[in-house]
């Protein structure tokens, strides 16, 4: 008698009363950093999936530089040209381009001069293994 029992307010067995502004505040403290750790391990995993299709594709470049020990080159030492054919998605190939021939009176081309791709658009028609890489030079278009 005079003695009353009950536990921390808001704990499973306590007096039944409700749970006290503090624990609500940790509750919902606790709920905004679980939603923020589950959206962590979200862009984790995209961001896991991403490289491992890059890595894909990059394995399967250095599979062709194995098989051609050349490099890309021929005997003489020249870039020996390969075709890729890209079929238009959403009216775009999937790649940026930069550069050209500053002086079109010079018909002389310097190494550095001509159109590169600059850009590949992410799952696009080149961004595939067989597809474009950043740098490649365009020397040919067909239609």
């Amino acid at each position: 008698p005079g003695i009353r029992r009950g536990g921390t307010p808001g704990v499973r067995g306590g007096s039944g009363r409700a749970p006290g502004p503090q624990v609500l505040s940790w509750r919902r403290r606790e709920k905004a950093l679980l939603a923020q750790l589950w959206a962590l391990q979200g862009e984790v995993l995209l961001t896991a999936r991403r490289y491992q299709k890059k890595f894909t594709q990059y394995m399967a470049h250095v599979r062709n530089f194995a098989r051609d020990p050349g490099g890309g080159r021929g005997r003489d030492g020249e870039h020996k040209p390969f075709t890729i054919v890209l079929e238009r998605e959403n009216d775009t190939l999937g790649f940026n381009i930069i550069g050209g021939r500053p002086n079109q009176d010079n018909q002389e081309e310097t190494p550095m001069e001509g159109i590169y791709v600059s850009k590949i658009l992410e799952n696009g028609p080149a961004d595939r293994a067989d597809g474009l890489e950043i740098h490649d030079k365009i020397i040919e278009v067909r239609q």
